[in-house]
């Protein structure tokens, strides 16, 4: 015999509203009189839905719970208990390869993580957003949320050429619309030439006994993991913050699901990019980057050399005051051709200042 799963939701949620057992219990009585859909509600059948030995209110106690509440139904736990999910083992992943020095693939970083996924009680699409770390060994790849994110998402893959597929699971959070529900499912992305995203689909099952699917997308904007930059990206990203400049037509607005109390936005129509602009765009920013990086690594040679012919000088002051002119002379003239003439301009720019 399994022991019932309580249902700990609707307990916060009745709470969250100041009420007892029993004003719960006389509210629904109330709401079914008000409607002509009279109940019997009881503090008895209150315990009984908290303790998950009911796990599906019939449909006059579900139309006045969420009355009452102002809440569907299945954002009060019910949709845990009405696939028999197990919260615990659906978040369960392996232990964490951060720990492991190993854990040096490709795709090691933090990445920004955003999906879309639509929501049958309020008929549109919304987006949600996170940073997550990822870390990789070898073929597989965990992906977990940053520790300051409101709503806790994991996953386990594997990755094979450019194709990864795996598992995902979220636990929303629980002063968001979907009060800490669980959900979970499969997911499979390609990864793009350049090695920074990882785009593709996702499928899990929703609330009306129906399978769901929609993109999920992960954009690379780190590939440190030290303690310094994630507590860098330890936070929600912002509604019109980009993983990296070539996202900003693709910006996602900030969803109920982590409750950051940022209204509820449905996604606009766009439109539809293709995947060669995807890629045109991402090249783009990458030529940009190593220009940037070519100018660095200059600046830096330059500073490079001025140190080497510092050093340079002040050899051959020391030869001049230890041994004389004409041990300074014989060294210059053993000297390439390439550092006697940068010695002669030094010379003609000291008589110059």
């Amino acid at each position: 015999m399994t022991m019932s799963q309580p249902n700990l939701i609707l307990r916060d949620v009745r709470k969250s509203l100041r009420m007892s057992q029993e004003d719960l219990a006389r509210a629904i009585r109330q709401d079914g009189q008000r409607t002509g859909d009279v109940n019997n509600c009881s503090k008895r059948l209150v315990q009984r839905w908290e303790a998950g030995i009911i796990t599906a209110p019939r449909g006059g106690y579900a139309r006045a719970l969420e009355h009452v509440t102002g809440l569907p139904v299945s954002n009060l736990g019910f949709a845990d208990q009405q696939y028999g999910v197990d919260r615990d083992q659906a978040m369960v992943t392996g232990i964490w390869l951060d720990d492991d020095p190993k854990a040096t693939g490709p795709y090691t970083g933090i990445w920004k993580s955003w999906y879309e996924y639509p929501s049958s009680s309020r008929d549109a699409t919304y987006t949600s957003e996170h940073y997550v770390i990822l870390i990789q060994h070898g073929a597989r790849i965990q992906v977990r949320s940053v520790p300051a994110a409101e709503s806790r998402v994991v996953m386990d893959l594997t990755v094979n050429g450019t194709v990864v597929t795996g598992t995902w699971s979220e636990e929303t959070s629980a002063s968001g619309y979907y009060s800490g529900g669980v959900y979970f499912g499969a997911i499979q992305m390609l990864v793009e030439p350049t090695g920074r995203r990882l785009a593709g689909k996702w499928l899990g099952f929703g609330r009306d006994f129906d399978v769901n699917v929609g993109p999920w997308t992960l954009q690379l904007v780190s590939s440190d993991t030290s303690r310094e930059t994630v507590a860098r990206y330890n936070r929600t990203p912002e509604p019109a913050e980009p993983a990296s400049p070539e996202d900003k037509s693709n910006s996602l607005s900030k969803t109920d699901r982590s409750g950051s109390g940022i209204p509820d936005r449905p996604l606009t129509h766009q439109p539809a990019v293709t995947g060669r602009q995807i890629m045109a765009t991402t090249v783009r920013q990458e030529l940009a980057d190593l220009r940037a990086e070519v100018a660095s690594l200059r600046e830096l040679v330059e500073d490079l050399q001025r140190k080497a012919l510092m050093l340079h000088t002040l050899k051959e002051t020391w030869i001049q005051l230890e041994y004389g002119d004409d041990a300074l002379e014989r060294y210059q003239r053993q000297q390439p051709p390439q550092r006697r003439r940068a010695a002669h301009l030094r010379v003609v720019d000291g008589d110059a200042s």
